[in-house]
């Protein structure tokens, strides 16, 4: 890739790596740091993110960003000296829940999410009510009360609902094309 599409890459990606940057509240110094840091890791993944759509190569560049300036303000700050029964089983729990998903596995939640929307949009009002109801954990009894209708009604609508977000979220819009791919 020439330098000036690679240079112009990261200009473009600037004010999202600085907006993710400022999510982390760092003093200009360890902003500027982790601003640089941020640059340094996704040079590697630059063609790669030349290929991918705009939203995800700046949702990509925002969660490095949010991750370096968590780090860099992680390190900002003194440690405290554990006592050496604290040291044990705790600071191991510790390092465990500090962990967090990869940007790649976030890019991956938010297709998903994208995804389990479009499907949800594409319910008619009453299938997407039952189904909302049922995910907030209301029984079939009290979600038949809530709508005014049978509770035999509400295990149709939502089996029909799961279907209809299954068909929506494998990318089918008919029954002809679920049919088409047994074929």
């Amino acid at each position: 890739m020439p330098i000036s599409v690679r240079s112009a890459l990261i200009e473009k990606l600037s004010p999202t790596v600085r907006h993710g940057l400022s999510k982390a509240h760092l003093q200009p110094q360890a902003a500027e740091d982790a601003y640089q840091q941020t640059i340094l890791k996704i040079l590697p993944h630059l063609e790669r993110l030349a290929a991918m759509p705009e939203d995800e190569r700046k949702a990509y560049a925002y969660v490095t960003a949010m991750r370096e300036g968590l780090v860099a303000r992680k390190s900002g700050r003194r440690e405290v000296p554990l006592s050496p029964v604290e040291n044990g089983t705790d600071r191991a729990e510790a390092r465990i829940a500090i962990r967090q998903p990869s940007p790649e596995t976030l890019v991956g939640c938010a297709r998903s999410a994208q995804r389990a929307k479009i499907a949800m949009n594409g319910l008619m009002t009453q299938d997407r009510q039952v189904l909302n109801a049922a995910s907030d954990g209301a029984s079939g009894d009290e979600i038949a009360a809530q709508l005014g209708v049978s509770r035999r009604t509400v295990v149709d609508r939502l089996q029909l609902a799961r279907k209809a977000v299954r068909r929506a979220w494998d990318g089918r819009t008919s029954w002809f094309q679920a049919a088409d791919k047994k074929k």
